[in-house]
């Protein structure tokens, strides 16, 4: 096909199809920021500090508590009330 058509033909096929290609994106989007404003809020961003959820304090309380034993709940007797560890079987008064 190239070769078989003038070179006006070839121009008008062109700039159809050229038509149809869409605009470069720097085109597009008008209110873009240019290079430099984007390299600079960049860089402000990069700057922040970024603030702890919960708070720094907050996470250190939840730390100790996390390395504090937890208690458990002593085991007692159900006829007595009574703490099994230490208790003789023979204190417990059996049902009759």
């Amino acid at each position: 096909m190239m070769f078989t058509t003038s070179k006006e033909e070839r121009e008008k096929i062109k700039k159809k199809f050229k038509a149809k290609c869409p605009e470069p994106l720097n085109r597009q989007f008008p209110e873009r920021a240019t290079k430099q404003d984007a390299i600079e809020n960049d860089g402000l961003r990069k700057r922040k500090i970024a603030q702890l959820f919960p708070p720094g304090e907050d996470q250190e309380k939840e730390k100790e508590k996390e390395q504090e034993h937890p208690t458990k709940k002593t085991r007692c007797c159900k006829k007595c009330k009574q703490a099994m560890k230490g208790l003789p079987r023979s204190h417990c008064p059996t049902p009759e």
